[in-house]
């Protein structure tokens, strides 16, 4: 049904997402370059309804940052979590988690009541696949965006089945519990993407993981590639940089100022650092250019970046602890993007280990600089990189890429490929696109 007030389209779009950690992570930014990059045609003939949740308050820090111009637009708040909390004796208090679990798993199934009804609203987005899409029997569409299927593919780092959870020395009862978490991600994953009229995946790998695992139909399945943010030439352009490095105390880990200098030599790495990451292998590509003498450091940015004991991911946080050369690994936490822009111009090569990606937006935003990049070979960063990046598969093969850099400097990258192939990924087309589909 078409909103009566100027006939405009009307897009409602769930932000709770964006009340929690996503809001700086890949989720929050797509949905945030997309708003920004729709043109002023579409704002016009659009009016927009945001849901968030009340009980969470970053709800007015979350509309700001999705620097709404243009748009007409209403906040709604979403009804609050049925929680499960009888008072039980012993080991029957398991039972408020399973009907919590029952529950949720009931409102992927036949979908979610807490946006109330959604009568006026041409169409529903949900930015998080893994959050339940609306009970709607009205004609509204509803917009699913896909990002990947990462704790499914990787089951032996993620969501381990019965056989695995066996391997690491689980009982029979723990091993059904780690498959029925499995199944209970798939489940709630699929019935998201049956329910949905249109889904929006961020890559062809990602659609192809949609169908070959959950077996989605590929005629609603739509391929919007994430974009590259435009390259404004910045006054950061000195020989040096000032920037927070975290260095352990008596207090904790301290941010102190230190200065890095174009002239050294450091390889660049940013992201988190979750299993699929690999970073424990990156450590040790460091460790044996240090051992053979290079002069080289190892830059880590990303919001857990700020020290070991600050590292949740157990082989990572240990791989750095053992490491002879901690002194020359700079920790810089979530750097502003004046420091992180410097670093990418300056770093001797952006590292990537990802074993699996959804997209591979990293890979793009070092390719915007020119940044020579040495990265794990998958399905995503192929996809978006073909082969104009260097690949490599272990550690050791980092090192000798790494040393060819250093005897060949820049002459071994094409930095001006890279630029120009970073440009074909652009927000304008992404928003273009499913501008298109929301008509």
């Amino acid at each position: 049904m078409k909103n009566t007030e100027n006939t405009k389209n009307t897009i409602a779009i769930d932000l709770s997402p964006l009340q929690g950690p996503h809001r700086m992570r890949g989720i929050g930014q797509t949905l945030l370059n997309v708003l920004i990059n729709f043109d002023d045609e579409f704002r016009l003939n659009t009016k927009l309804v945001l849901f968030v949740d009340p009980n969470n308050d970053q709800e007015v820090e979350c509309i700001e940052i999705l620097k709404l111009r243009g748009f007409s637009y209403e906040v709604r708040h979403l009804k609050l979590k049925r929680r499960f909390s009888l008072r039980l004796p012993g080991k029957l208090k398991y039972i408020n988690s399973i009907l919590q679990q029952l529950c949720d798993i009931l409102d992927f199934l036949t979908g979610s009541n807490r946006t109330g009804s959604l009568r006026g609203i041409d169409f529903f987005i949900q930015i998080d696949q893994s959050t339940s899409l609306p009970r709607s029997f009205s004609t509204v569409k509803k917009v699913l965006m896909i990002h990947d299927l990462i704790p499914y593919v990787l089951e032996w780092d993620y969501l381990w089945n019965y056989s695995t959870a066996k391997q690491r020395g689980y009982s029979w009862k723990g091993a059904l519990i780690c498959a029925a978490r499995r199944a209970t991600y798939r489940f709630k994953i699929m019935c998201n993407a049956i329910r949905a009229d249109i889904i929006l995946s961020n890559s062809e790998a990602t659609k192809k993981d949609f169908i070959n695992y959950l077996n989605i139909n590929e005629s609603k399945i739509k391929v919007t590639t994430l974009g590259s943010d435009v390259v404004v030439e910045s006054k950061v352009n000195s020989k040096y940089i000032d920037c927070a490095k975290y260095i352990k105390s008596s207090w904790g880990y301290l941010p102190k100022t230190i200065r890095i200098n174009s002239d050294d030599k450091f390889l660049l790495y940013v992201g988190g650092v979750d299993p699929r990451k690999k970073i424990q292998e990156l450590v040790a590509a460091f460790n044996m250019l240090q051992a053979r003498g290079e002069d080289v450091k190892l830059v880590l940015l990303g919001d857990s970046m700020m020290g070991v004991d600050n590292i949740a991911n157990i082989e990572v946080k240990q791989a750095l602890s053992k490491s002879s050369y901690l002194d020359n690994v700079i920790f810089l936490g979530f750097a502003e993007e004046a420091v992180k822009e410097w670093l990418f111009k300056n770093a001797l090569a952006f590292i990537f280990t990802s074993r699996y990606e959804g997209f591979g937006l990293p890979v793009i935003e070092a390719m915007r600089y020119g940044t020579p990049i040495i990265a794990y070979k998958n399905e995503a960063t192929f996809e978006v990189a073909s082969d104009l990046i260097i690949y490599a598969k272990n550690s050791v093969e980092i090192v000798k890429e790494v040393n060819k850099l250093l005897e060949y400097g820049y002459k071994r990258v094409d930095r001006d490929k890279l630029i120009k192939h970073s440009k074909a990924f652009d927000w304008t087309e992404t928003s273009k696109k499913i501008s298109a589909l929301l008509k």
